[in-house]
């Protein structure tokens, strides 16, 4: 049980990082002002992604809390 504790933290851990790079990546963009077509589409995409990733996120915190009581 603990070693499915420190693996959902670990997880949570990984996915902040990847928010923070999906962060990253969106304020590159904005602050490029080439707003081509295709960076719309990459800049929505980017923002969907950082969605699933926060929701995952909450999810497995969820988890963490429920597993570790």
């Amino acid at each position: 049980m603990n070693d499915e504790y420190e693996q959902m933290l670990w997880s949570i851990k990984d996915l902040r990082d990847k928010i923070d790079s999906i962060d990253n990546e969106i304020k590159e963009i904005k602050e490029a002002e080439i707003l081509l077509p295709s960076n719309n589409i990459d800049l929505e995409n980017l923002e969907a992604l950082k969605k699933i990733v926060l929701k995952t996120t909450e999810l497995l915190r969820k988890e963490t809390k429920r597993t570790a009581i």
